[in-house]
């Protein structure tokens, strides 16, 4: 089962998960859920209010949590891709999203598990 804090809904990423899927309107929510519960996979957008994608990866490296995390965006850059790489995320999916790319990040993702 997977349970993945995530901003808005992403049909993509639930119809791949098969499991329950929790979701936060921000990253400061998302890290308190985070803290208490076991969390298979985060699905984040970069923009969110509170705490952005950027700022959640930043706290659960301060935390020791090494769920691992599919940074999402409309709003995709080099920078913000570097960046979130540099800060843990497995990986970086611009939208559009495309399912059979979807499919692929979240396997590889719970396969590090």
């Amino acid at each position: 089962m997977v349970h993945a804090p995530v901003r808005h809904g992403e049909p993509a990423m639930q119809h791949e998960a098969g499991g329950v899927l929790g979701e936060q309107i921000d990253g400061k929510s998302a890290l308190e859920q985070i803290g208490k519960h076991a969390i298979d996979l985060i699905v984040t957008d970069i923009n969110m209010p509170e705490l952005d994608g950027l700022g959640l990866l930043a706290a659960l490296k301060v935390m020791g949590n090494a769920t691992p995390v599919i940074v999402v965006t409309a709003y995709g850059s080099d920078e913000s891709a570097v960046a979130a790489l540099n800060q843990g995320a497995i990986d970086y999916l611009v939208r559009p999203l495309c399912l059979d790319r979807v499919e692929s990040v979240v396997r590889k993702a719970l396969a590090r598990q």
